[in-house]
């Protein structure tokens, strides 16, 4: 009975141990997800550099009270427009000349010409800042 009694002891002990081992220490559980997440960054990174091999090419474009006539603007060249400038009136963005319901539409024509080009408005600035 002893002997049964020390060898389930041991039995015991052995699955004990084993169990055991099979833990990985806190600090290495810690470095191994530490470790992956540096690799997933990195894989993150190269594929946002592959994908980013066009850049940008930004037109700031204030004609003021000038409409803009076609072929003013080369629009297969640039990847960006800033058009200025909109305004605030009672939390409303409104036009800021008389011209920019036509200028925003030969300005939206460009795009038939290169699909990809973004046309963006600067709202206030300078004199119009005061409704921010």
């Amino acid at each position: 009975m002893i002997r049964d009694s020390g060898r389930r002891f041991l039995a015991n002990k052995n699955r004990f141990k084993l169990a055991r081992a099979k833990r990985l220490p806190a600090h290495l559980l810690a470095s191994a997800v530490l470790f992956a997440a540096y690799l997933g960054s990195c894989s993150h990174a190269l594929a946002a550099a592959k994908t980013q091999e066009k850049p940008a090419v930004i037109a700031y474009v204030f004609p003021q009270n000038h409409v803009l006539e076609p072929g003013e603007i080369a629009a297969q060249k640039l990847t960006r427009i800033n058009y200025a400038f909109a305004n605030i009136r009672d939390g409303v963005i409104v036009n800021g000349f008389p011209t920019d319901a036509a200028n925003f539409a030969a300005l939206n024509a460009l795009k038939q010409q290169n699909p990809s080009l973004t046309v963006l408005v600067s709202v206030g600035g300078w004199l119009w800042s005061g409704n921010f």
